[in-house]
């Protein structure tokens, strides 16, 4: 990628080792070392950073399980979680390979 201004230096985060020549994406990435989270869930009063992490949050407090596994009929409210699942099925699958 080709600079723009060849003379920018990229923002560095006083708390990790994060950098960023993107002023908007910089402060985006400071929220993540905030102590306050604005984002409080009012069921169990966990706090977020961002509202999209909430939102995601709040799907297992609803009982909503948007992703489903295709390979059998298992859903799961959180993407990490079918993430695993898929893991499991891969696995089983190497293993019925190497046993054959």
């Amino acid at each position: 990628m080709k600079l723009t201004h060849p003379e920018a230096k990229p923002l560095k985060c006083d708390v990790c080792e994060y950098t960023s020549f993107v002023t908007a994406i910089f402060e985006k990435h400071k929220v993540r070392h905030q102590e306050v989270k604005p984002y409080v869930c009012n069921i169990c009063k966990v706090g977020f950073n961002y509202n999209q992490s909430l939102k995601k949050h709040m799907t297992s407090h609803l009982g909503l399980t948007p992703y489903e596994c295709k390979l059998c009929d298992k859903k799961y409210s959180k993407h990490d979680s079918l993430k695993q699942h898929m893991l499991r099925h891969s696995r089983d699958k190497a293993g019925k390979e190497k046993s054959n």
